[in-house]
């Protein structure tokens, strides 16, 4: 379910080839079971726009309740431990991290998010 969810977001936002599509498909099917693992949180959504926009969306995490230089320093662990997950090749240039709080009753759906955006470039690198 997930991975066609990926998929039609995938082809919703803008790629316009063939091989981008495969090519994103791929990056986000293998780096979203990482991140589920690395950080233990199992509703994580990824999106990949116009080729060079990762986006990660952590939905109702307990990171939400952090204190607000928590969650910039825990958006930011997240972007780097995607940034350094993605393949060399990858054109992703910039990773987006939304933390999220989604409820439902009834007919009535609610939703606030905290986004931090943070270029691919100026993350740091894993050392061996």
């Amino acid at each position: 379910m997930k991975l066609a969810a990926i998929l039609v977001t995938t082809l919703l936002l803008g790629c316009t080839t063939t091989t981008s599509i495969s090519t994103n498909l791929n990056e986000a099917s293998q780096l979203q079971p990482k991140i589920v693992r690395q950080f233990a949180h199992g509703d994580v959504n990824l999106t990949i726009r116009n080729d060079d926009v990762l986006e990660i969306e952590f939905v109702n995490s307990t990171f939400n309740r952090l204190y607000k230089r928590d969650k910039e320093r825990k958006a930011q662990e997240i972007a780097t431990f995607a940034s350094n997950n993605l393949p060399p090749a990858s054109k992703v240039t910039t990773i987006v991290v939304k933390l999220a709080d989604k409820s439902h009753s009834g007919a009535v759906s609610t939703s606030d998010s905290t986004t931090y955006e943070f270029v691919r470039a100026g993350l740091p690198t894993a050392t061996p």
